[in-house]
């Protein structure tokens, strides 16, 4: 049975997930992520996950935006969320889990 090349190990972008492969094999784990999951989790808010897909020329700009404004790019989309319920009269109440201040 041949392998399908878009399953391959080699075809995947370093950091394209929630974990990344160090030297020697050892698995590394987004630990702002973690910190952040685990603080919500503590204070009791419910988060529900929302997934979307972007063109590439759509994902660099969002990316640059990000970096322009220093702000990591779940804020500007939590921004641009709350901006169309604004705009369509209803109240700017999506939240997402605080950046790590440290």
């Amino acid at each position: 049975m041949e392998k399908n090349p878009r399953h391959s190990r080699k075809t995947l972008r370093p950091g394209a997930g929630s974990r990344q492969m160090a030297p020697r094999g050892k698995v590394v784990h987004d630990e702002p992520a973690r910190k952040v999951a685990k603080a919500v989790a503590a204070s009791g808010v419910k988060l529900r996950y929302m997934q979307t897909r972007l063109s590439e020329r759509g994902w660099k700009s969002l990316k640059l935006l990000s970096i322009e404004l220093g702000k990591p790019l779940q804020g500007i989309v939590i921004e641009a969320l709350n901006d169309m319920l604004r705009k369509h009269g209803r109240a700017p109440d999506v939240t997402g889990p605080e950046p790590d201040k440290g």
